[in-house]
């Protein structure tokens, strides 16, 4: 019983993340943000899915990657506000 509560409450932080990236286009950093809430969701699903310590190693690589990722999106986010003094994607005139 409570694993199943455990996969809906991660499966709906997916669905909930890529509802957010789908709607949320336009500002850069609430698009990280979606990206972020789906990557953790998807990482306590798969250690719920592979049982819990089967998979720690790729657990880690998981949780690293994701942690590079947010890094490398935070740091253009902050250029961008510098550069354009605003994070909203479509005034960036970038075509």
């Amino acid at each position: 019983m409570l694993y199943d509560s455990m996969y809906f409450v991660s499966g709906l932080g997916c669905l909930t993340g890529l509802y957010m990236y789908i709607k949320a286009q336009n500002h850069f950093l609430t698009m990280l943000l979606s990206i972020e809430l789906f990557m953790i969701n998807s990482l306590v699903l798969f250690i719920f899915q592979s049982g819990f310590l089967s998979s720690l190693l790729f657990s880690f690589f998981f949780i690293v990657m994701a942690v590079c990722e947010g890094v490398i999106g935070l740091s253009i986010g902050i250029k961008l506000i510098r550069l354009f003094s605003s994070e909203y994607v479509y005034s960036l005139n970038l075509y």
